[in-house]
């Protein structure tokens, strides 16, 4: 059969090939191959859980740089946010993530309430050969178009078993202030609009100055930075309903699609037209949809 994964810029040394499959209540999986290419800061609605295949990655998350090297696992939990590229002594990294939705979770343990709130482990970056062997089975599977449903989702319990798992997961962070929250919720609603820092500021009683350092300080972005990345993930949402990117673009409160273009290959990996584009598998024998 022809290779089922989608892959953008054949001549380019950074490449991405992304596959969803809807009956796996939504799961991405990412093969990537950078050698220049940088994700700016952003974060993830799923769980992000991948390995490095060659070559080295370096990660900044949760105010520290770190270094995962080949056979390393990756965990980013759901609204970390995070960068990620080659690490400079690499001339490149190859990866596989998988992005499960935090659903996934709740049944790997067996507990509905992770599905509210997901596992925060203690590391983003872990050498442990036996979770690496798993998940590297389960990437196969699923880049595998004969796999069956069944082998992929018990695969993908395994792997996730692993994290809902760990005794050693840290404590989750303390709430952020009331102002950055009201003005993380004012943004979150109104992200397509045009808001004004001054607007913004006076609706928390902060000056633009304090909101800009305890926004950051609470939530790793920036108010503009935040809104950027929830304009990405509106984005998503209407090309994964079949949306062309262009409409997609406006919806989201971009100025047009080139803008949309460069902040969600930014922070996706591939472009809008390359995720509308993502191939979907259909089995017939899908389990658990």
């Amino acid at each position: 059969m022809p290779d089922t994964l989608l892959q953008v810029g054949r001549s380019d040394p950074n490449q991405a090939r992304l596959l969803r499959i809807p009956q796996m209540r939504g799961l991405e999986f990412l093969q990537a191959r950078f050698s220049s290419y940088s994700f700016d800061r952003h974060t993830h609605d799923a769980f992000a859980i991948g390995i490095i295949d060659e070559g080295v990655a370096t990660l900044w998350c949760r105010g520290n740089t770190v270094v995962a090297p080949r056979g390393s696992v990756l965990i980013v939990p759901p609204g970390e946010v995070h960068t990620g590229g080659r690490h400079c002594d690499a001339a490149l990294v190859r990866y596989r993530l998988v992005y499960a939705n935090a659903d996934w979770l709740a049944i790997a343990a067996g507990d509905a309430r992770l599905a509210m709130v997901p596992p925060m482990p203690r590391d983003v970056v872990l050498h442990h050969p036996a979770l690496c062997a798993e998940l590297a089975r389960l990437c196969a599977s699923l880049q595998n178009p004969s796999s069956s449903n069944l082998e992929r989702e018990e695969r993908l319990v395994t792997v996730l078993r692993h994290v809902v798992e760990d005794r050693d997961a840290r404590r989750r962070p303390l709430a952020a202030p009331a102002a950055a929250r009201r003005a993380r919720d004012y943004l979150h609603a109104h992200a397509a609009e045009g808001v004004s820092l001054l607007t913004l500021a006076t609706l928390v009683e902060r000056s633009p100055s304090q909101l800009i350092r305890l926004f950051r300080r609470s939530f790793g972005f920036t108010p503009h930075a935040y809104q950027t990345q929830r304009r990405v993930e509106i984005a998503k949402h209407l090309l994964t309903q079949g949306r062309a990117p262009g409409f997609a673009a406006v919806e989201a409160g971009f100025v047009d699609q080139s803008h949309l273009n460069l902040h969600f290959k930014r922070r996706v990996g591939v472009t809008p037209a390359a995720y509308c584009r993502a191939h979907f598998f259909q089995d017939e024998d899908s389990v658990g949809s």
